[in-house]
């Protein structure tokens, strides 16, 4: 529990560092609105999640143990193969 909140602390700050710098940026060396630069920087920060989210979970899904890291506990761990209990039974039942 306490490496999920500081994984979800870290993920806080870094969400705040990159809209901050990217809103910053944008209105000081350009002259876009305010709104369009917040929109800009929530659009670079979806990316950067989308790129360590992809690096730390799906592309690391087999390396890690299910009980660590930031897939413990919240099912995103799907087998490739389909074992009993999730095939469907046979027979004619409906």
């Amino acid at each position: 529990m306490a490496q999920q909140i500081a994984e979800y602390l870290v993920m806080v700050g870094v969400t705040f560092i990159i809209q901050w710098t990217v809103f910053t940026a944008l209105i000081v060396w350009t002259p876009l609105a305010g709104w369009l630069a917040a929109a800009a920087a929530n659009a670079a920060q979806m990316i950067v999640t989308f790129v360590i989210l992809q690096q730390r979970i799906f592309t690391g899904v087999h390396s890690r143990s299910p009980s660590r890291g930031l897939t413990a506990g919240c099912g995103l761990l799907v087998s490739h193969r389909a074992g009993p209990e999730l095939r469907a039974p046979s027979g004619g039942g409906v």
